[in-house]
């Protein structure tokens, strides 16, 4: 079994950088020394690999293939084969499952999260969330992620509570995805109660936020307007050195102006918020003008003549570092270019 495995994972790529066909896999199994007969944990690793590299039709062509060669397959031929189909072609996926039934195996949760994310409906998605239940297999984290999503997307909140209520009561076992899911749902809700709710969740059951997490809470915080909290999650992050952003951030520096914004709200002391801006900068965030006006209402609040010291100071900071930049607000009135003291071109020259 070890050879036909090895072999498996050998020729799962051509020259190409796609995976080969059966015909080149048999072909260098063929002309191996010695010849090497593929087996059933073969052509689960080929089935498998199609499934991470998104080749459906490849997974198709591999089971046929080891149906021809007789040998049966098991669990993970269809787990792979299901994950394999189920984006592209939810009714080949829903095909795979009726084969594995007249197979004899027992469907797991797996399977039926794997069915899940291939569902393009509500409603479908329900059918498949029926027949686990039927089937009496339990759901577990994956399934619960994937129905909350999916009824955030349809707007019933309702149901977004009901599940995570049940899935918390089974104690299933979570994840930071779980969690993000509902946080995500109970953010675009409105329910901040419910929102909150999952924070302590996660807190309680010791899990560690992610960047995505974090990312997702803050702005929830924000909606909710829970500045404080807010900052509490900022330390907390920085405390595990969770990273603000990561590849997949499509609005840059997004973070860190969010918790500008709060500690604004909050009117914490200016040295808080360049403290702020300190470690955003180090993490190569680029400051924007909405930047430059938080800091400059918090040099506002200051007593004369620290005011017009410092406002002056960071703007001179400001405008060497990135130039050209666009004249700020006004610091004390937030209003168009005026005639105080504390405009920025007054102060540039003071």
């Amino acid at each position: 079994m070890g050879s036909g495995a090895a072999a498996g994972s050998a020729v799962m790529t051509s020259r190409a950088g796609g995976l080969m066909t059966w015909r080149q896999v048999a072909d260098a199994m063929r002309s191996a020394t010695p010849p090497v007969q593929p087996n059933l944990l073969t052509f689960n690793k080929l089935i498998d690999c199609c499934a991470k590299l998104s080749l459906p039709h490849d997974a198709e062509a591999f089971y046929l293939a080891l149906k021809k060669q007789r040998l049966k397959p098991d669990y993970y031929t269809f787990s792979a084969l299901i994950m394999a189909v189920a984006d592209t072609s939810p009714e080949t996926a829903i095909d795979a499952y009726n084969l594995m039934l007249e197979e004899g195996i027992a469907p797991t949760a797996p399977h039926y999260s794997a069915l899940l994310l291939g569902q393009d409906s509500l409603d479908s998605c329900l059918e498949v969330f029926e027949e686990m239940r039927l089937q009496g297999v339990r759901p577990n984290r994956y399934v619960y992620s994937i129905l909350i999503h999916r009824f955030a997307l349809e707007r019933e909140w309702l149901d977004v509570e009901r599940l995570y209520d049940e899935a918390m009561e089974r104690g299933i076992e979570t994840d930071v995805v779980f969690f993000g899911s509902a946080l995500n749902a109970f953010s675009k809700a409105g329910h901040w109660h419910a929102f909150l709710g999952v924070l302590r969740d996660m807190k309680a059951s010791g899990e560690q936020g992610s960047t995505i997490f974090y990312n997702i809470a803050m702005q929830g915080l924000e909606h909710g307007e829970q500045e404080r909290l807010m900052l509490d999650m900022y330390e907390e992050m920085r405390w595990h050195r969770v990273p603000a952003e990561n590849s997949n951030t499509q609005d840059k520096g997004q973070f860190f102006r969010t918790v500008l914004r709060a500690c604004a709200k909050l009117e914490m002391p200016l040295d808080s918020l360049l403290s702020i801006l300190e470690d955003a900068m180090a993490h190569d965030f680029k400051p924007d003008t909405s930047t430059y006006n938080t800091i400059l209402a918090s040099c506002a609040r200051l007593p004369a003549p620290d005011c017009h010291l410092r406002a002056s100071s960071f703007y001179r900071v400001a405008t060497a570092a990135h130039r050209p930049l666009p004249p700020p607000l006004c610091p004390r009135c937030l209003c168009k270019p005026c005639r105080h003291i504390y405009h920025p071109r007054l102060l540039a020259s003071g």
